[in-house]
């Protein structure tokens, strides 16, 4: 049960914090990860933004000294306009230590007159066991519009037989 913890820690510093030092793998072109270390745990959450585009896609592994035990993964589009907003969401709820699905809870922001809202539709919603859709829209005077979303699925890799 060390595990969730964890996940939150490293989470706080990584994708969704401004100016999160981020890597890259040389044998995955493109991939952007962050890496966190905790005692025999290790996190490492990589990503892709397809150049061009409003995809984007990764995983997040832990692992216990060098067995992975958890992971996640995660696929979509997000127009650029969202993504402040979806880092915020994130860290909202990483901060408090919460799994909505690893991603974020229910969530509105007023910004400069426009407000955004983020949504999360968790369809199993044990942390050993777990997938959903996320979604942000843009709500102004004149329109509503949807900004994206993305799917996201994980769970525990211990075995429990």
């Amino acid at each position: 049960d060390q595990i969730l913890p964890v996940f939150f820690r490293a989470m706080m510093k990584g994708y969704a914090v401004e100016h999160s030092v981020k890597g890259t793998i040389l044998e995955l072109p493109g991939s952007k990860t962050t890496e966190y270390v905790e005692g025999p745990f290790r996190v490492l959450d990589c990503y892709f933004s397809i150049h061009g585009t409003s995809q984007s896609f990764g995983q997040t592994v832990i692992w216990y000294d060098s067995t992975p035990v958890w992971m996640m993964q995660y696929a979509g589009a997000y127009e650029k306009e969202a993504i402040p907003f979806l880092k915020w969401a994130l860290l909202e709820t990483y901060k408090r230590f919460k799994f909505v699905g690893g991603r974020g809870a229910p969530i509105v922001k007023k910004d400069d007159g426009v407000i955004f809202t983020y949504s999360n539709y968790v369809e199993v919603p044990n942390w050993r066991n777990f997938r959903g859709r996320e979604e942000i829209q843009c709500h102004r005077r004149s329109h509503s519009k949807v900004l994206g979303s993305h799917t996201y699925s994980g769970r525990l890799l211990l075995s429990t037989f």
